[in-house]
């Protein structure tokens, strides 16, 4: 299986964890937001977790596009959303759910520029998922809240594996870094000196002449 064929799996089976992560938190979030509009609950915080679930169905979708640019777009409301946890419930799962969240969209910034190959980091936004989620069932289970730990354990799994593929995705589509002309005939330039001091060794215990030294130098200098 060929690179590109690779990256169009790893960005479908991330799509397809972030949407069904979406479709799960669907009906619950329309039915936060309908109890907000017609009164029955005076909170507003549950229209934020509305529309991060809506930004969660684009996010799937420009992952499907493979489209770099618009999983940025995408991701930057995630970021506005881990925000407002934290601003509102400041705790260290939040902490590391913003964390992830930021890491993969610098990562996705890294892919548009072509600055990095990511090949040492892309597991980093799925382990601070990974972290997250160990707190906060840690938390469930610490204050034996059963019913929540069986309950956001699908999500966290879907997670972990949405943000470990769109990973492993980023990682496929940046082509490793080329060395630079500069630094290419700096190499050049030290394996020439290289020589010429094994020529010259040469030269001073006998085993070429003057005129072989000669010779060989011209022939490196392409004289």
């Amino acid at each position: 299986m060929n690179t590109k064929n690779r990256s169009r799996i790893y960005a479908l089976i991330a799509a397809i964890c972030f949407a069904s992560n979406a479709i799960m938190n669907f009906p619950p979030a329309v039915v936060a937001v309908m109890f907000v509009m017609d009164g029955s609950r005076s909170s507003l915080a549950d229209i934020p977790f509305a529309f991060f679930t809506v930004v969660l169905f684009f996010l799937a979708i420009t992952l499907v596009l493979q489209k770099p640019k618009a999983v940025f777009v995408a991701v930057i409301p995630c970021i506005l959303y881990d925000i407002y946890c934290l601003v509102t419930d400041f705790c260290i799962g939040n902490f590391f759910w913003g964390v992830a969240t930021s890491v993969f969209a610098a990562m996705v910034f890294s892919s548009i520029s072509g600055k990095s190959d990511l090949k040492t980091i892309w597991f980093l936004p799925a382990l601070f998922v990974l972290i997250a989620s160990i707190v906060e069932l840690s938390q469930f289970v610490f204050f034996l809240k059963y019913d929540l730990t069986f309950k956001y354990l699908s999500n966290y799994v879907l997670l972990f594996l949405a943000y470990f593929f769109a990973g492993l995705w980023l990682k496929s589509i940046v082509p490793p870094k080329a060395h630079s002309p500069s630094n290419r005939t700096s190499a050049q330039a030290n394996t020439t000196a290289a020589q010429f001091k094994q020529y010259k060794d040469l030269l001073d215990s006998g085993a070429i002449t003057e005129e072989e030294f000669q010779a060989k130098k011209k022939e490196k200098l392409g004289l």
